[in-house]
């Protein structure tokens, strides 16, 4: 292949074009086969609710939920500002825009890693034409926004760390509110990110041969811009939460359930064995207690009662860890693998997974090359960094292999861009 020939406008073409492929031809005829269903975790009635009510509600009812994040409903309902009566395929082609500018995503941080537009170019092809990223590109999931914004996240802090001021900290702050607010599992980022940065900065000081006073006053000066990201996050955050607790009278951040993914989590660890290349027959005999009716029937709940609910089955697994410490470990070792491997089905389970495997090994290799290079908390060590902290924030919840397809595109990146000598200069190549 000619690579002199390709721009990244035609990487985010053929992304775009792959992607309503996939989603209008391909995914019809296997998703039902494999049991996959076109809308899940009520996103689309939410949509609707937005769209009908304004207000975060499952449609049609119209009394405002704290069970989602309001960020990937939004989206569903601008899809319906295009006609009610073309609803999904409005959604479809903005869920293939968004896997365009993944691809475009990638093709950055390869640059930024390495410098070289071939192998940024490769990184792209492989994204643009990944079957796991492929795969939520026709549905009403959040997993394709989610994708966006962890791969925009990467981006973004590898360029806040070449050059932290205050438009980068302003922009990368952003980013994770938004993503916060789209999933609350992000928000473990608001305290993350401000350490990474941290280490960061004290390994390139101590690295550059930096005398005690000087450390001390860059680290001073930077530590001002570094509390500009999470305080930047949480003010997008803030008027979310606000609303939750005046719906609840509790402190909500961005949406609950954390209590529901702790009890389904330990349903799955204690019944892994019965099913250990497909969740979808264990997950099946999970029963909600209270509510038999399972989440549809949490969806009919006023939001109070919601978190009433969630916040009891937390308290309940939590005093299990407490009291039987030996089942949180293995809760933990099971979650380490299933988050990479499992499927609904034992077929996606091994393609799926074996893809996934392939690539976390691959992974870290490339993170292992670095850190004997440049250091444990290298600069380009960051974005794998976020990964690792996303991968280990499931392992105490809920962890199957439709979350981990959140990392792809960032993890391809670190596969296949060629690292620069430690101390070499940074050359832009085409």
């Amino acid at each position: 292949m000619d690579f002199n020939r390709i721009s990244p406008p035609h990487l985010a073409g053929f992304a775009f074009v792959v992607a309503l492929i996939f989603s209008l031809l391909i995914y019809p005829q296997l998703g039902s086969p494999l049991e996959s269903t076109l809308s899940a975790d009520g996103h689309d009635r939410l949509g609707f609710g937005i769209y009908h009510y304004g207000t975060l509600s499952f449609y049609p009812s119209t009394e405002p939920t704290v069970m989602r994040g309001p960020i990937y409903p939004l989206l569903v309902a601008g899809s319906l500002l295009f006609g009610k009566s073309l609803y999904p395929y409005p959604l479809i082609i903005l869920q293939a825009l968004l896997h365009a500018l993944t691809t475009l995503l990638t093709y950055r941080i390869v640059k930024e890693l390495s410098g070289t537009s071939r192998h940024a170019l490769l990184a792209g092809f492989i994204v643009a034409a990944h079957p796991f990223l492929l795969w939520y590109i026709g549905r009403v999931v959040v997993e394709p926004l989610t994708i966006s914004l962890f791969t925009l996240l990467a981006l973004r802090l590898l360029s806040y760390n070449d050059k932290p001021n205050f438009q980068q900290g302003l922009l990368l702050g952003i980013v994770l509110g938004i993503a916060a607010l789209a999933k609350g599992i992000f928000l473990v980022f608001v305290i993350a990110l401000p350490i990474l940065l941290a280490l960061t900065g004290r390994q390139e000081r101590k690295m550059n041969g930096e005398t005690s006073n000087t450390s001390m006053k860059r680290g001073f000066a930077s530590s001002k811009t570094l509390l500009l990201v999470p305080l930047t996050s949480l003010c997008l955050i803030l008027p979310w939460t606000l609303r939750n607790s005046q719906l609840t009278n509790s402190l909500v951040p961005v949406h609950i359930l954390d209590g529901v993914n702790f009890a389904v989590g330990d349903h799955l660890s204690e019944r892994f064995t019965s099913s250990p290349l497909a969740y979808a027959p264990i997950i099946n005999t999970f029963v909600y207690p209270e509510h038999p009716g399972g989440a549809n029937e949490l969806m009919e709940l006023e939001a109070n009662e919601t978190v009433r609910y969630d916040r009891s089955l937390r308290a309940h697994s939590l005093e299990r860890y407490r009291q039987e410490p030996l089942f949180l470990s293995k809760k933990i070792g099971i979650h380490a693998l299933t988050f990479w491997t499992l499927g609904s089905q034992q077929i996606v389970t091994i393609v799926v997974g074996g893809l996934q495997l392939i690539l976390f090994f691959l992974t870290m290799r490339a993170g292992i090359r670095i850190v004997r290079n440049e250091g444990f908390f290298a600069p380009r060590m960051l974005p794998l960094w976020l990964v690792g902290v996303y991968y280990m924030a499931h392992l105490p919840l809920y962890a199957i292999g439709r979350f981990s397809v959140v990392l792809v595109p960032t993890m391809v990146a670190y596969v296949v861009s060629q690292p620069h000598k430690p101390n070499g200069s940074h050359q832009s190549q085409s």
